[in-house]
């Protein structure tokens, strides 16, 4: 099954609209920076950024040393995700006019967008301290600090952006993720369901909504926001991989491969995707293409214990006991705590020359989970193998009530001489 969270996202720039077809606006007759400056105004707003960016530069040509045109540049890159583009033109508008607060949030957005959260908060900051009521600046630094873990902080943060503005939607969606990662499922629910009455269009308000669904443990709920979500925005990777997480949460393998694949497609370094993709192909018996997947996944995470537990099982299957041997004991070294792997590792270890590992390996697993029936029962089989007969069929013993499966039932009741 699916391990982990479902992918929560803070909305970082300002919102990626929909295209539309603006009227056209007329380009200024006489070279006049300002007016190419306010006619990439107008094209920002009516979500042309191709043609708003080709006026802000005519602007700069114009008038090189023209900071607000800089800083509207700086916008409509990021909005193309040109973001390192866009994280040049707002610092060089920042060197001409260090009190522009709309390009400390440009800069913030950039420069978070690109995963330099620690450098991007103290813009955001800035922006706030130059305009105490700037609704995305506060929201941008929400979702900074939440990406660094500070929820509660971000929570602070975020309630007051929509103290500000109640009708900004990102700050309604990202302080749903605040109180989500605080295991505050209820109000969570409320501000996301909040965002998508404003707008039911916003594509990352129902992905997000899915998110905390899924917490609820109601994945059939979260695959359908998570759908409609796609629906509204087909090219989103982290929304067809929760969609394909849910699928595969509720036993759907088959249907889940797909939606993990389209989600490498748009994002092909998706450690997750890559690691959720060799948990469907190992469910439908695909174990090359399974070890293949978990093989990328730790390239781009060598020190992920599931992935290596999870590729030491497939391995053994594929009757490569010792490469499979060599993962399970990866994946223990890199989390102790990872029931599975120490089970893993003393099935494999349960063999001559190894019996004693054999024993130790159960005896972790039991210790972290006592209630495992097939763990004690094979402790039961390593030290009858060890000529331990009478704590053999004590552990047998210890295994039968718990055993939910018939055929362990048997089998133990094999052991033990029984016969119904």
């Amino acid at each position: 099954m699916a391990t982990g969270y479902p992918g929560t996202k803070a909305f970082w720039i300002i919102a990626l609209g929909i295209l539309m077809a603006a009227p056209l606006t007329a380009w200024p007759k006489d070279p006049d920076p300002l007016a190419y400056n306010a006619l990439g105004d107008s094209l920002d707003k009516a979500g042309n950024w191709t043609e708003a960016e080709k006026a802000f530069r005519e602007a700069l040509k114009l008038k090189p040393d023209y900071a607000e045109a800089l800083s509207g540049l700086g916008s409509v890159l990021g909005k193309q995700g040109k973001l390192a583009e866009a994280e040049q033109s707002f610092r060089a508008a920042l060197r001409l006019a260090p009190s522009l607060a709309e390009a400390h949030y440009g800069l913030g957005a950039a420069l978070a967008n690109q995963g330099k959260i620690k450098e991007a908060e103290p813009e955001f900051r800035e922006a706030i301290r130059l305009k105490p009521d700037y609704v995305k600046a506060r929201t941008g630094l929400g979702a900074a600090l939440e990406f660094q873990g500070s929820y509660a902080q971000a929570e602070k943060e975020l309630r007051e952006a929509v103290r500000i503005d109640p009708k900004y939607v990102q700050a309604h969606t990202a302080l749903g993720i605040a109180l989500l990662m605080q295991n505050k499922i209820k109000e969570a629910e409320a501000e996301v369901r909040e965002a998508i009455r404003l707008d039911p269009r916003d594509a990352e308000a129902h992905y997000n909504l899915g998110g905390v669904l899924a917490q609820k443990g109601n994945l059939k709920e979260a695959e359908k926001e998570t759908r409609e979500a796609l629906r509204l925005q087909p090219e989103y990777p982290e929304a067809q991989y929760n969609l394909g997480y849910f699928l595969l949460s509720q036993k759907n393998a088959k249907e889940a491969i797909p939606c993990f694949r389209e989600a490498l497609r748009l994002n092909p370094k998706y450690p997750q995707a890559l690691y959720n993709l060799g948990v469907a192909l190992a469910d439908q018996g695909n174990y090359q293409e399974a070890v293949d997947s978990y093989r990328e996944a730790l390239r781009y995470r060598p020190d992920d214990a599931y992935s290596h537990y999870r590729l030491g099982a497939v391995l053994w299957m594929m009757d490569q006991a010792a490469e499979g041997e060599k993962e399970c004991r990866e994946a223990v070294r890199l989390n102790p705590d990872i029931v599975e792997a120490h089970y893993n590792l003393a099935v494999m270890l349960n063999k001559p020359g190894t019996l004693p590992e054999a024993e130790k390996e159960f005896r972790e697993t039991i210790r972290l989970a006592p209630a495992l029936a097939t763990a004690l029962a094979g402790l039961g089989d390593v030290l009858d193998k060890l000529g331990r007969r009478k704590e053999a069929r004590a552990w047998w013993k210890k295994a039968k009530p718990l055993a939910k499966d018939t055929t362990l039932v048997k089998d133990i009741e094999k052991r033990l001489g029984q016969r119904n």
